[in-house]
């Protein structure tokens, strides 16, 4: 009936400035959402098969973290871990090996985030064409930070997907109706889960916050006092449960508690960059807003973006909009740009915001545009494909350096005896995993453990990006330990990539001409290795 968008509109503005869910036929956002999410699906066939997702210290973490909580008997041990729990315990409900199932999450959760994503931008901006659904979809689902997150075992997407869909039920739950009680509780519940999957995700409270502001606009007290009574009575039991016990820990120890700082935001801090592009920008502040234009991000699509801002600030349609697009994103990239450490995967929690704007750029376009609509799309095909190529890039680097970290760890495996121990830095979790041997953690390792070190240096041996430790831990302890090793004797008896390999010289001990170690058996080792097996490599 054509009477009925009218009916919902004058029932929801009384009580709230936001606009009426979209009008638009649900199944065009649905089948536009799907087809976005393609790439995500052709490239875990292309990567599962070849990487067990485990790369850096956090997925080993949280692989461990896993592998505990399914076990009974170490169950309330591993909840007394720093690591927080929330993204572990989905991995460790999962079937298959936790490395495995953790892939999946993250690639569910990638999925998941591309329909958030456009299942926000209908709740906001009701009326929106098919090509702006498709192209919300598609930048979120095309970028190549989306990618490396989708094929590792981290929290990062899992944690989004959540605030997302928290976001959008919360948003649903301020209509009139009388199923907004539960869509309150729901998104209220995702995002106290968020909050336990990474406490960083508290900054997306106050956005959470500012929504039910805007549903206050001529509703009662007796309403007010109701959703706010319902919210704290969903998020505040999981988070005491959580606090009291073991979480504390993970909590009180992370970084937005101990490391935020106005200095980094404004450039005046001392930032630690991570290798590549963003070195080359002081402000933190810059190095969020304008990574956005990165090609491993939303490349050429970042151009549109102000359009979508422009359309938002002229409709001036609804507050909802006006939180989701401008304040969310204001917001997060201040409270990234506090810390010493910047992290393009720090990005993701802008992704969302940015994509609808891509998305309302994309309409804008299409309102006023006086060419052929095939030369948009045509542009918006070369956008895609500028992306694609971005993401290739990023996750082709990301593999290759997986790839030498194994091939470092297995040369240094087969070379050292028997009883041999690693001494590693910024590998540890690597050698931890995929060999048998003790394995020690160069950076703060304790001084008694050091001096067991120093005193048995024939059956420790050191492996290091040393380059690394000379460029961004000069002055640090570390820096100081591995000078006074190869002070001592240890020196590099082999490379593979950024890493070497150092063992103490000072005995006739040597590197034969094959790279391996004279008197160790490595066709027994090697017989031993197979029967050991390596998770997912």
């Amino acid at each position: 009936m054509t009477t009925a968008p009218e009916r919902v509109e004058s029932e929801a503005s009384p009580r709230d400035p936001s606009p009426p869910a979209s009008t638009t036929e649900p199944r065009t956002g649905l089948w536009a959402s799907a087809i976005a999410c393609a790439p995500l699906l052709v490239l875990a066939l292309l990567v599962f098969p070849r990487f067990d997702g485990l790369y850096g210290q956090d997925s080993f973490a949280y692989r461990t973290l896993a592998s505990s909580l399914a076990n009974p008997e170490t169950r309330h041990e591993a909840l007394a871990s720093r690591t927080s729990p929330g993204y572990p315990m989905v991995m460790a409900l999962a079937p298959g090996p936790e490395s495995r199932a953790g892939q999946w999450v993250s690639l569910a959760s990638a999925v998941l985030l591309v329909l958030g994503c456009t299942a926000l931008l209908a709740e906001i901006e009701p009326g929106v064409e098919w090509s702006g659904y498709l192209a919300a979809g598609l930048v979120i689902a095309c970028s190549g930070l989306v990618w490396q997150l989708a094929v590792s075992v981290m929290s990062d997407l899992w944690t989004m997907a959540l605030v997302v869909w928290g976001l959008v039920l919360w948003i649903r739950s301020t209509r009139s109706g009388r199923t907004w009680r539960v869509q309150l509780t729901a998104g209220a519940l995702l995002l106290g889960l968020a909050v336990i999957a990474r406490p960083a995700a508290l900054v997306f409270v106050p956005i959470a916050g500012l929504l039910e502001l805007a549903a206050w606009r001529g509703e009662s007290v007796w309403r007010r006092f109701s959703r706010l009574a319902i919210a704290a009575l969903v998020m505040v039991p999981q988070w005491t449960v959580w606090m009291l016990g073991p979480g504390a820990v993970a909590v009180m120890q992370h970084s937005f508690l101990t490391d935020w700082s106005l200095g980094h935001v404004v450039g005046l801090g001392e930032a630690a960059d991570q290798r590549g592009w963003g070195g080359v920008l002081r402000s933190s502040m810059l190095f969020y807003v304008l990574g956005a234009g990165h090609p491993e991000i939303f490349g050429v699509f970042a151009a549109l973006i102000p359009l979508g801002l422009i359309r938002v600030l002229r409709s001036r349609r609804s507050w909802s909009s006006l939180v989701v697009v401008v304040i969310w994103p204001a917001l997060v990239a201040l409270f990234l740009a506090g810390f010493s450490m910047r992290n393009t995967r720090f990005a993701l929690m802008l992704v969302v915001p940015l994509a609808i704007l891509v998305a309302l750029g994309v309409q804008w376009l299409l309102a006023r545009a006086t060419f052929r609509r095939s030369w948009l799309a045509a542009g918006v095909l070369l956008g895609v494909c500028v992306q694609m190529v971005g993401g290739v890039d990023r996750v082709s680097q990301f593999l290759s350096m997986k790839d030498q970290d194994l091939a470092a760890v297995r040369h240094a495996d087969e070379w050292l005896k028997a009883g041999d121990a690693i001494v590693a830095f910024d590998l540890t979790a690597t050698a931890d995993h995929y060999t048998d041997r003790e394995v020690i953690e160069l950076y703060d390792v304790e001084r008694t453990r050091w001096a067991r070190v120093l005193a048995e240096p024939e059956t420790h041996h050191v492996l290091v990006d040393r380059e690394d430790v000379a460029k961004r831990w000069n002055d640090q302890q570390i820096a100081r330990d591995l000078a006074k090793l190869e002070e001592t004797g240890w020196a590099p008896v082999h490379q593979t990539g950024r890493w070497t390999l150092l063992s103490h010289q000072s005995h006739e001990d040597g590197e034969s001409e094959d790279g391996k170690r004279p008197g160790v058996d490595h066709d027994r080792e090697d017989h031993d290795r197979e029967d050991r097996g390596r998770d997912g490599s």
